[in-house]
């Protein structure tokens, strides 16, 4: 089922790869090399501590770690804060996964493995500050099951090989105030099946299934000049596999609801071994 899937969230700037209007794909996330141990084997406890930003409390889980790639490059490293174990702020150019703990060192073995299957996953995000180009995500992949440290010596693998490591990717959350995607990846399909709305190019339109009227800034439905909520649920059919993804966005004051279903993808056997 989902079990093996580890989440992760990073916000990005850029306005190249796959031109969209509003919204980048993690392939153009500042990339942060770095090496699996830290301080030949070694941190001063001073040091973990703004390596490690804290923890996260889910609840129906527990206390989840986050973990912040680039722990070798710090001249370049952008990490994560968290806020009273209840807010993760990335900034800019940042990448973090959901692990059991931060130790200094990076292991596949201690990233979580939320066990999604017939659930749902609820938060409150705010993309108040993101504009064209601009790009926060929260997705999962099987990450906890490579054990090929990847060129960013951080285990971490995606649909696009961006560290040279392929996996499955579930992508809940690309946005910005402008746009929206919600995207399932099998291993080897950096394309994907996604739903949501923005973005576009020569050549290419993003996905369209909501307008400017009911999402963005001043939106009658998601007015992402303010939070609002993100509710996704991975139903699973009578084989306790994944049949889609349901995701629905709401915010306080308004009425009404944006809805995306992704049920008919190719590679949902793929997602539910994941």
């Amino acid at each position: 089922c989902l079990g093996n899937l580890y989440g992760r969230t990073a916000a990005s700037c850029n306005d190249n790869r796959r031109g969209f209007a509003s919204i980048n794909k993690m392939a153009v996330v500042k990339q942060i090399r770095s090496l699996v141990f830290v301080g030949n084997f070694f941190l001063l406890d001073a040091t973990l501590g703004k390596l490690c930003p804290g923890h996260v409390n889910v609840r129906g889980f527990g206390l989840a770690s986050l973990v912040p790639t680039g722990w070798m490059t710090l001249d370049d490293f952008e990490s994560v804060d968290v806020l009273n174990e209840r807010k993760v702020v990335p900034k800019l150019g940042s990448r973090a996964y959901f692990s059991e703990d931060c130790t200094g060192t990076y292991n596949s073995s201690q990233y979580l493995a939320f066990n999604l299957l017939g659930k749902s996953l609820r938060y409150t995000t705010d993309l108040s500050s993101l504009g064209c180009g601009c790009n926060a995500a929260l997705y999962f992949a099987s990450m906890r099951h490579n054990k090929q440290p990847s060129e960013c010596h951080d285990y971490y693998c995606d649909a696009n090989n961006i560290c040279g490591q392929s996996c499955a990717e579930l992508d809940i959350q690309e946005g910005n105030r402008y746009s929206w995607h919600t995207t399932l990846h099998g291993k080897e399909d950096p394309t994907g099946m996604g739903k949501g709305y923005g973005g576009g190019g020569a050549g290419w339109s993003g996905p369209r299934q909501w307008s400017f009227e009911e999402y963005g800034p001043g939106a009658g439905c998601i007015d992402t000049m303010k939070p609002f909520q993100v509710s996704a649920m991975f139903p699973a059919d009578q084989d306790c596999k994944l049949s889609g993804i349901q995701l629905t966005l709401s915010q306080a004051d308004h009425a009404c609801q944006l809805h995306l279903d992704i049920e008919t993808y190719g590679k949902m056997d793929e997602l539910s071994e994941a």
